[in-house]
């Protein structure tokens, strides 16, 4: 309980590219269990598709990093059919 500092980072694991290379705040825990902490990434922009990597470092937890991974897959636009030129208009 108390106030604890966390790092979150994100990785793309298939580049090795450091999307957050790190950055942190503070939390206030005000009793023991289970607790919600929104974390605003402004701007977050995945460029790539494969698999990331997201971990929570908080201070004081021994269990070590929450860490998970997630997969991005980036949506293709279809082609754009070629349009046929309009004839020239006649009056």
């Amino acid at each position: 309980m108390g106030q604890h500092r966390f790092r979150i980072r994100v990785q793309h694991l298939d580049s090795g590219a450091l999307i957050v290379p790190e950055i942190g705040g503070m939390m206030n825990v005000m009793r023991p269990g289970a607790i919600v902490i929104p974390i605003k990434l402004a701007a977050l922009e995945l460029r790539a598709h494969g698999v990331y990597h997201v971990s929570i470092e908080i201070e004081g937890h021994a269990a070590g990093p929450i860490a998970t991974n997630f997969v991005v897959e980036l949506a293709q636009m279809p082609p754009v059919p070629m349009q046929m030129p309009m004839p020239p208009f006649r009056n």
